[in-house]
């Protein structure tokens, strides 16, 4: 799936009520990441919850350090 402002090795899963379709959460994932991570505040790789606009928004860290590289490609 490819959104808007996520960049390339990321995914971005939306869950949705099944009834309803209201959007409830949003998870951002490293993709082929060196270890696995579990849709959680908990995963080890220490996400951080964010709410985007008014939607709560699990952002998880790469074990393999790839934002690291990101940052500095895009001259930050």
């Amino acid at each position: 799936m490819d959104h808007e402002g996520i960049i390339k090795g990321w995914r971005r899963d939306e869950y949705s009520d099944s009834l309803t379709r209201e959007l409830l959460y949003v998870e951002i994932t490293p993709e082929n990441d060196i270890r696995s991570h579990v849709t959680s505040e908990d995963c080890e790789c220490i996400p951080r919850l964010f709410s985007i606009l008014e939607v709560p928004t699990l952002v998880h860290n790469s074990f393999d350090n790839r934002e690291l590289f990101e940052s500095y490609e895009r001259g930050h």
